[in-house]
Parts: C-alpha cells; sequence; structure tokens
C-alpha cells in the first residue's frame, strides 16, 4: 500500500496498529510503499510487515537536501511463505 512519509525514517502508531489489524484480519503480506528509502520492517504473528521498501530504482536523484537519505542503497526481500497458512516460513 502506499502509505508514509517520505524523508524519515518514523513508522508512525496509526500505520503500526492498521498493518497489525490488516495481519488479524488474514494479510499475509503488508507491503508498503511511498518512502523513496528503506524504512523498518517487522515480524507480527508470523506475518511480514514491510513498513517502507524504498526505491529498487532511484527516481530521486539531484533532490538536493537530503542526501542523508542516501539514494545509493537498495534492498530486495525474498519472503518465502506458506501458502495454506499465509505464514512466513523464512526472509532473507
Amino acid at each position: 500500500m502506499h502509505w508514509g512519509g517520505n524523508w524519515g525514517y518514523r513508522t508512525r502508531d496509526e500505520e503500526t496498529r492498521f498493518a497489525h489489524q490488516l495481519i488479524e484480519h488474514g494479510i499475509a503480506v503488508v507491503h508498503g510503499h511511498s518512502s523513496h528509502h528503506v524504512k523498518t520492517a517487522e515480524i507480527h504473528s508470523d506475518r511480514l510487515v514491510l513498513y517502507g521498501c524504498g526505491d529498487f530504482l532511484n527516481d530521486y536523484e539531484g533532490i538536493s537536501g537530503y542526501e542523508v537519505f542516501r539514494s545509493d542503497l537498495r534492498l530486495m526481500y525474498l519472503p518465502a511463505m506458506d501458502p495454506r497458512r499465509g505464514q512466513l516460513v523464512e526472509a532473507r
């Protein structure tokens, strides 16, 4: 889902509450994006929550004043799920 702000690493309490509610109602993975840099991830009730996946391809290159949000860093998430239960088996 598209949520959360740019230019910060903080995850708002309402985002965490909403992600947990989604998981508790049967969602297997919450894939959050909006921030153009990586934010935290967590496992809640054996299910994966990615609060901000960042950009795999950088479209913010050249914006000055935000160099602390390193545009040269990327993450690739490789989760393995149990398709019957929707639970996380492994995350790399």
